[in-house]
């Protein structure tokens, strides 16, 4: 009888341990899973805010230059005098005659 009352204390022993260290292994695995989630919402808020600025900064100069092309588009209509159309013609007609230059001097080699 005092064989089995030991054997039952013994079963109720490793029983508590084993409850006692599950618990340990669970809280530790809770904790270090908590701490990891915090240092993956930290990495990704740091990492949405540099796109966030980056995504600003890509705004603010697709607008400049969006306002720029606008303002040479109304340039460009507001010709008004053969002076504007000299003005914005002039390099057409340098490239033009860079080019006549070109077929010219090619012509006259043998």
């Amino acid at each position: 009888m005092q064989n089995l009352n030991i054997q039952s204390q013994y079963a109720a022993s490793v029983k508590a341990s084993t409850v006692e260290v599950s618990r340990g292994i669970y809280h530790q695995f809770k904790d270090e899973q908590t701490r990891a989630f915090t240092e993956v919402r930290k990495y990704l808020s740091d990492t949405n805010d540099e796109m966030e600025k980056s995504i600003n900064a890509c705004t603010a100069e697709v607008r400049k230059a969006t306002q720029s092309a606008m303002q040479s588009a109304k340039r460009l209509q507001t010709i008004k005098t053969i002076g504007d159309l000299l003005y914005h013609a002039a390099p057409l007609l340098v490239l033009i005659d860079i080019i006549l230059r070109v077929v010219a001097l090619a012509a006259h080699i043998p």
